[in-house]
This record gives C-alpha cells, structure tokens and sequence, in this order.
C-alpha cells in the first residue's frame, strides 16, 4: 500500500507479467534473501526452466533442471513443484512415460539451480498421476501428495496421500 500523502519515498513499480514468457504452473521457494521458481515446459526442452528473483518482481532465466529429458519419459513435463528439505533441493514432477501413462518423478541437487539429477518414476497410476507436492506434517515425516488423472477421461479425481523415504526419493 501507498500513499502519496504519508510518504515522499518511491515505491517499487511493476507490471504484470512480472515476467513475459510461457511459465505455467510456476512453483517458488524462497532460500534465504533469494527466491527460485520453475514452471511447466510441456513438450519444449530443456525441461524446467530455473529462474531466480532478489524481489520476486524481477526475475532472471539462469538454466533448466534437465538439458535433456530422462531417459523414462516421452514428454508431457508438467507441474513441477521445487522444494528444499535437510539442505537438498528436489523437483517433484509429472513426465509421460514409455507405457504412455503419467507419472510422478523426482530430481534433486545440491543447489536450487541444479544441476538436478533425475530419480526417476514414484507412481504411474492406470490413469495417470499428476500434480505432485511434498510436505513435512508437525513430526517432521515427509509426505507426496498428488491426484490421479481422471479429469482428463471424464471420471473421478481422486486426491492421493503417502508417506516418501527420509530421502524423499521413494514412496513408502
């Protein structure tokens, strides 16, 4: 909020976009006095591009979470969700694989920046599986949330729930 009338200072402009480009379902963490997005890259690699913001109003394109897809996936990069757990960053997102169903997968890195490294399919429902999200519950045990596809062919949706490994790389 400002008010001309109480303040002499300038206050940051912006317009939207923040940023132009095709970036749908953005995921942003912050990390300190910095913040990290990706976003959706469908069909068009590299997949999950990286970018970085100091104010989330200015934001730079710095690389991709994959120069080239995995080696399980078709296509269909959707959704990434980036999350920081016990100083690793992970990347839980939805890919086509092989068998043509979606899937859940994750990657992970050192460095919201990367370079990530893929880990592979967690779940590939008969309907597919997409939509992905990592939690920490008031015990600190991780959890993968996520629905099933059936929006897609006019049936149930529904929401799933389950417990990942310590490292986040597996559901339990």
């Amino acid at each position: 909020f400002f008010c001309p009338l109480l303040s002499q200072a300038a206050e940051p402009q912006y317009a939207n976009p923040v940023r132009a480009g095709d970036f749908p379902d953005p995921s942003i963490i912050r990390v300190g006095d910095d913040y990290y997005a990706t976003a959706t890259s469908s069909e068009w690699g590299p997949q999950f591009p990286l970018l970085h913001s100091r104010d989330l109003v200015n934001w730079e394109l710095k690389d991709f979470a994959f120069a080239k897809r995995p080696e399980w996936a078709i296509g269909n990069f959707w959704a990434p969700e980036i999350a920081t757990h016990n100083g690793k960053y992970f990347i839980y997102y939805t890919g086509r694989n092989k068998k043509n169903r979606l899937a859940l997968a994750v990657a992970t890195a050192d460095s919201p920046l990367g370079p990530y490294t893929d880990h592979g399919q967690l779940v590939a429902q008969e309907v597919g599986s997409i939509d992905a999200m990592a939690f920490s519950d008031q015990d600190g045990q991780r959890w993968l949330v996520w629905k099933e596809d059936g929006n897609s062919r006019k049936q149930p949706t529904p929401i799933w729930l389950q417990r990942l490994t310590d490292d986040g790389l597996k559901l339990t």
